[in-house]
């Protein structure tokens, strides 16, 4: 048995008319998952870490989630019904209980050494923050190469660098605070 899917129509972008999303509603999966006690950070936490900086970047994952493959003894619980048939993500789905705290989990992990130093994570982006720009070109170093590692790469389009003021969950972060 499956969970039902639709497509569900997104706002318009800079005038420009996106494409739809495909939906799962996880609504009946969600209300028997146990959840995740993983602590998702707060979002002072953030902006106290990010306020040491002088130079800024943000950095988003392509498709975020998708990036993180599901055991294949649990893949049946993704199951989802279209007119063509059932399907199972093999990835991570965008809509289960679990998923952020799951996804900040494996990232948090992916960069511990590096947290609270100069970058934190929250759910989908990494912001690092440096006092020079020699020093951020070090930390994107390392930050790439740590990427490369694990395999996951970046959104090149939603990924900012060398910038002295970021917007981050919804706060201007300056080199003044």
């Amino acid at each position: 048995m499956g969970s039902p899917c639709i497509l569900v129509r997104k706002p318009p972008e800079k005038g420009q008319l996106q494409p739809p999303r495909f939906v799962v509603d996880y609504r009946r999966l969600n209300s028997v998952t146990q959840g995740d006690g993983y602590p998702i950070p707060s979002i002072s936490s953030v902006l106290d870490a990010v306020s040491q900086g002088k130079v800024f970047a943000k950095c988003d994952l392509v498709s975020g989630y998708w990036q993180i493959p599901i055991r294949q003894s649990d893949q049946h619980k993704t199951a989802f019904c279209t007119h063509l048939g059932l399907y199972e993500f093999l990835r991570l789905p965008f809509g289960l209980k679990t998923a952020p705290n799951t996804f900040q989990r494996i990232l948090n992990t992916v960069f511990a050494d590096y947290l609270h130093k100069w970058l934190v994570v929250y759910v989908d982006d990494i912001i690092q923050w440096a006092m020079t720009d020699e020093e951020a070109l070090a930390q994107y170093s390392l930050l790439f190469q740590r990427l490369v590692k694990v395999g996951m790469q970046l959104k090149p389009s939603k990924c900012t660098f060398f910038a002295k003021e970021i917007e981050i969950l919804g706060h201007c972060i300056t080199q003044e605070g």
